[in-house]
C-alpha cells in the first residue's frame, strides 16, 4: 500500500512537468508550420513572379531585391534543424547548469532573430516559442520574471513597422498582394490565425509553469510540515528514553543499595551472634541487650 501511495504521489508531482514538455511541443510543431508555411508562400510568389509577365512591374513594387528562393529555404531550413539541436542539447544533465546552457540560450535567441529576417519579418512568434523554452529551465521567480521580461521586449521591437524604419525589407503583405483579393485575404488570415493559436499557446504555457511552481510549493510545505512532525515525534522519543534511562537508573541504584544494606545487617547480625557466644563474661545488662538482639535481629533482617 505504501509503495503504491510513493507512486500515485511521484504521477501527481511529475504531471506538471508532462504537460509542459506537451504544450512546449504543440508550440514547437506549429511554429514549424508556421514558418513553412510562410516560406513556401513567399518562395511560391517569388517563382511565380519569375515566370509572370508582371515581374518588372512587381519588382518596382518591392522594397529591396529579393535573395535567391534557394537560399532562402536552405537558411531557414538551417535555422530550424539548429534550434531542434540546441533544444536537444539543452536536454542533457552535463550540460545543465555549465557555461555551454547559457550560450545555447543565446543561440537560440541569435537563430530565432536570423530567421525572422529570412522572413522579412513576416513572423516573430518564434521568439516566444525560444522565451519559453528557457523558461522551462529557470526556478528562481525572479529570474523568470527577468525573463519573461526580456521575452515581451524583444517580441515588440521585432516587428516588421519598427525594423522597417531602420532597415528597408519586403513585408509579407507585399508579397500576397501578387495574387487575387480572396487569395490574399486567405494567407494574410492563416498568419494571423498562426499568430494567435502561438500567442494562446504561448499564455497557456505560462499558466501551467505558474501552477507547476505553486504544486511545487504546495510539495515542499507538506514535506516542512512531515520533517517538523517527524523531529517532536524525534523529540518525544528521546525524551522517553531519557526518563527510562533514568528509571532503570534509579533501579539498579536501589537495587546495589539493597544489596549492599542486607550484607552488612548480615555481618552485623552474625557478628553480634558471635559476640554472644564467645563474650560469657559480659555484665547482666550487656547480656540482656545481646539477647534482645539475639532474638529479634535475625527476624528482622529476615
Amino acid at each position: 500500500m505504501r509503495k503504491k501511495e510513493k507512486k500515485s504521489k511521484n504521477q501527481a508531482i511529475s504531471l506538471p512537468d508532462n504537460d509542459l514538455d506537451l504544450s512546449l511541443l504543440l508550440m514547437g510543431l506549429l511554429n514549424v508550420i508556421t514558418i513553412t508555411f510562410l516560406t513556401a508562400v513567399i518562395v511560391l510568389t517569388q517563382y511565380r513572379i519569375a515566370f509572370s509577365q508582371k515581374a518588372a512591374g512587381f519588382m518596382d513594387e518591392l522594397m529591396v531585391m529579393p535573395e535567391r528562393p534557394e537560399i532562402r529555404i536552405a537558411v531557414a531550413g538551417g535555422c530550424c534543424i539548429l534550434l531542434g539541436m540546441c533544444i536537444w542539447l539543452k536536454r542533457d544533465d552535463s550540460v545543465q547548469g555549465t557555461a555551454w546552457f547559457s550560450v545555447l540560450n543565446v543561440l537560440e535567441i541569435v537563430l530565432a532573430v536570423f530567421l525572422m529576417e529570412k522572413l522579412d519579418m513576416a513572423y516573430n512568434g518564434i521568439l516566444l516559442f525560444v522565451f519559453a523554452e528557457i523558461l522551462f529551465y529557470v526556478k528562481k521567480s525572479w529570474n523568470r520574471l527577468a525573463v519573461l521580461s526580456l521575452a515581451c521586449f524583444c517580441y515588440l521591437i521585432c516587428n516588421y513597422q519598427l525594423i522597417s524604419l531602420l532597415v528597408p525589407m519586403n513585408s509579407f503583405e507585399g508579397w500576397v498582394s501578387f495574387y487575387g483579393l480572396q487569395t490574399e485575404k486567405l494567407f494574410l488570415g492563416i498568419r494571423t490565425v498562426c499568430e494567435l493559436a502561438n500567442m494562446l499557446f504561448f499564455l497557456g504555457y505560462i499558466i501551467l509553469l505558474i501552477m507547476a511552481d505553486r504544486k511545487e510549493n504546495e510539495r515542499i510545505l507538506t514535506l516542512n510540515q512531515q520533517l517538523q512532525k517527524a523531529n517532536e515525534q524525534l523529540h518525544a522519543f528521546a525524551q522517553e528514553k531519557e526518563l527510562m534511562g533514568e528509571t532503570r537508573e534509579r533501579n539498579r541504584l536501589a537495587r546495589e543499595i539493597h544489596d549492599t544494606l542486607g550484607h552488612i545487617l548480615t555481618g552485623i547480625s552474625v557478628g553480634i551472634r558471635r559476640c554472644g557466644h564467645s563474650h560469657g563474661n559480659l555484665s547482666g545488662s550487656s547480656r540482656e541487650a545481646v539477647g534482645d538482639h539475639w532474638e529479634n535481629g535475625p527476624d528482622r533482617s529476615g
